[in-house]
């Protein structure tokens, strides 16, 4: 049986927020360095052509079944600090609304948060590669934008796209990788598990 790995993730608050609330079960993130030619992707990866040739890439992220610990903007609360232990916690998450100065001592960035203070655990059940404009209406509320109950008008699905591509761009247009250069992107569809990824791990 193959070992799981479990792998470290960022998602920004109003992600977190997605994955909590159950709206979020994909993510696409950047294939870097960029290929030229992808010529078929697999289960934990795929064959792409750069300037080497054709080369196997495997999705940096894990394979199907492997696990993502959520990564977010984190703090200890006033009650922890005394704890004798940096792990005993507990924590606060900013992206549940938490008050600074009033619960916890200062905000954490989210690429600082150890394994062991993340709440969120994801399996992931998927891994794709394709361009970032090969998506469906579907995707894009799979990816966590807010969506009406159902979709009837044109100007709604205008909106999902609009806030969508407006989320990609804050994101990745600054680094080169806005919606417009259509870059290729590892596509992870995923569970949501409300667990630390090491309780996880025992289960």
């Amino acid at each position: 049986m193959a070992e799981v790995k479990a792998r470290p993730i960022l998602f920004s608050d109003a992600m977190v927020r997605a994955l909590l609330e159950g709206r979020k079960t994909q993510t696409r993130r950047v294939v870097k360095p960029q290929p030229y030619h992808v010529d078929h992707g697999g289960k934990s990866g795929a064959v792409i052509g750069n300037r080497a040739g054709f080369v196997e890439a495997l999705c940096p992220y894990g394979k199907t079944g492997d696990l993502l610990y959520v990564r977010e903007c984190w703090a200890y609360q006033i009650h922890s600090l005394s704890a004798k232990t940096a792990e005993e916690g507990p924590f606060e998450y900013r992206a549940d609304g938490s008050e600074q100065y009033r619960l916890c001592d200062r905000w954490r960035p989210s690429i600082h948060m150890p394994r062991w203070a993340s709440r969120l655990t994801l399996r992931i059940s998927d891994v794709l590669i394709h361009r970032l404009r090969y998506m469906t209406e579907g995707d894009v509320i799979s990816e966590g934008i807010s969506a009406p109950p159902m979709i009837r008008t044109s100007i709604q699905v205008n909106q999902l796209w609009e806030d969508w591509v407006s989320l990609w761009d804050s994101i990745n247009a600054a680094r080169g990788y806005g919606w417009d250069a259509n870059p290729w992107v590892w596509v992870l569809k995923f569970d949501v598990i409300q667990k630390n990824v090491d309780e996880v791990l025992k289960q």
